[in-house]
């Protein structure tokens, strides 16, 4: 009432339209001001006890399908009869989903495009490229993306958990309950969810893409840092900033792109891939680069010769065995809470201790979900993996399963760039998955009047000018870095790789 009349009496004129056109204005009689403010209060009256009555039904529908999952899980375990299709909570399914007469299925057509966009996130392609990969295809999108395949909405299905068959009941924009599975028809296997997780999770760790102008993957793309810009002053006292989450990066970890270089004279120009320093593209930094063809060829074999034994060591049980089995133990837990609530048990003490269980299954469901990503493809399969396709990797597919498994066994690797003349000089250091690490030297003779380019590569045992120990070298240290370059900038090649 008093909000009302303030609205009258600040000049406003308030129309209604039910039960009757009623016009109020300020000056009038105040009984029809009166009469209207009950007319409200009915109006709201009315809409609570819909809304309440239509939230009872879909609690009633939850309660159903908890219902047959209760009844499917005893059948799956030979306890009773098999409960058939789940009820139909509602005709709004996922686009890969149909229904028909209370039965939901899989529609032929959007299911195998949801299997590709899997696929193609195993292959090692990121949300950009799986849409581009569609679009260029002339894959059409599903009915609730008519504006075109989106990033958002393939990484919606990468990451949710529907395509196992799993419904999660929805309140107020929250979860209500635990999930439930089985209730749609599974479109992949867990492994195949598992294995896109944990190829979204690499992903992730190492992101980026190479600057080129042709569509190819490069091999080390996000796993390269040059160690050189983190000998420049200018670097120690600047802050970078995320443009998207604001938040500030570190300046020592400069990252290595691949960019197109032009060479050569007028007529004869080509052009060939390089690594860069990110900060020099910007023109924060001297340019150093060294061929990205060169690098490539000259790590893989490097790798090739590696005994995964020597990386991996010891392995650790596996993680998501001792979860599973925790996970068991809560849901047998919660399962005998609930059998002691319909049998009239003590309401409130029950009901508060299923509350605390939910919340301790929630937390190891998603402990096990990031170990059994993790565990999807294990370091020493990754291995195995990874050097059979060292030498095949040639086209677009197996770079990308190739790049994929590189960054489940690689950290990081730091290169420092030392140009001499027509050679350039590369120090690196691998930082290896679970702590391992190796470094080597690779020296890059650039072509020129009647020679050929080539490049050679060896383990980094040498001490040329530094009297501490191969393994007490760290690139990404300021000092060592420093003091590494000083050594290679006078180093005898001749010394170091023979006749250079």
């Amino acid at each position: 009432m008093p909000l009302l009349c303030s609205i009258v009496n600040a000049g406003i004129t308030v129309v209604t339209l039910s039960p009757s056109e009623m016009q109020y204005h300020r000056g009038r009689d105040i009984t029809p001001l009166v009469l209207a403010v009950v007319e409200f209060g009915r109006g709201h009256s009315e809409s609570a006890v819909k809304g309440e009555r239509v939230s009872a039904a879909w609690d009633e529908k939850k309660r159903l399908v908890r219902e047959w999952r209760k009844k499917k899980q005893l059948a799956e375990q030979g306890r009773g009869p098999d409960p058939g299709h789940p009820p139909i909570l509602t005709r709004r399914t996922p686009a890969w989903i149909g229904e028909r007469g209370g039965k939901m299925f899989l529609i032929a057509d959007n299911a195998r495009i949801v299997q590709r966009i899997f696929n193609l996130c195993i292959e090692g392609r990121g949300l950009s490229l799986i849409v581009d990969r569609l679009t260029r295809e002339g894959v059409e999108p599903f009915d609730d993306a008519t504006n075109g395949w989106s990033k958002a909405y393939v990484g919606k299905i990468l990451r949710g958990k529907v395509v196992l068959g799993e419904y999660q009941p929805i309140k107020l924009g929250e979860p209500d309950g635990p999930p439930i599975p089985g209730y749609y028809p599974a479109v992949i296997d867990e492994a195949t969810w598992h294995q896109a997780q944990a190829a979204m999770a690499a992903r992730k760790d190492h992101p980026g893409r190479s600057i080129t102008t042709e569509k190819t993957a490069a091999l080390f793309t996000g796993l390269v840092y040059d160690a050189e810009q983190r000998m420049w002053p200018k670097e120690e006292t600047t802050r970078i900033t995320d443009k998207k989450s604001g938040a500030v990066q570190s300046p020592q970890h400069c990252k290595m792109l691949i960019a197109w270089q032009t060479r050569g004279i007028k007529g004869k120009r080509r052009q060939k891939q390089v690594l860069v320093s990110a900060r020099s593209m910007e023109g924060a930094a001297p340019s150093v680069s060294f061929p990205n063809e060169v690098f490539e060829e000259a790590i893989l074999a490097l790798l090739q010769e590696i005994k995964p034994a020597d990386i991996l060591g010891e392995q650790p049980e596996s993680e998501s065995v001792a979860l599973a089995t925790e996970l068991a133990a809560t849901e047998h837990q919660i399962h005998q809470l609930e059998t002691e609530l319909v049998g009239g048990g003590n309401v409130p003490s029950l009901a508060s201790a299923m509350k605390k269980l939910d919340t301790v299954r929630r937390d190891v469901q998603a402990r096990l979900a990031a170990a059994q990503q993790r565990e999807s493809t294990p370091a020493a399969v990754a291995w195995t993996d990874a050097k059979s396709l060292f030498a095949i990797a040639k086209n677009e597919k197996h770079r990308l399963r190739l790049r994929g498994l590189l960054r489940q066994i690689i950290d990081k690797i730091w290169i420092l760039v030392v140009p001499r003349a027509s050679h350039r000089l590369a120090a690196v250091q691998i930082n290896f998955a679970g702590g391992a690490r190796r470094d080597y030297l690779i020296h890059y003779k650039a072509a020129g009047r009647g020679r050929k380019g080539s490049w050679e590569a060896r383990s980094i045992t040498f001490a040329a000018g530094d009297t501490r120990a191969a393994r007490a070298l760290e690139l990404s240290n300021k000092k060592d870095a420093r003091d590494l370059q000083k050594v290679l900038e006078k180093a005898d090649l001749e010394n170091v790789f023979g006749d250079a």
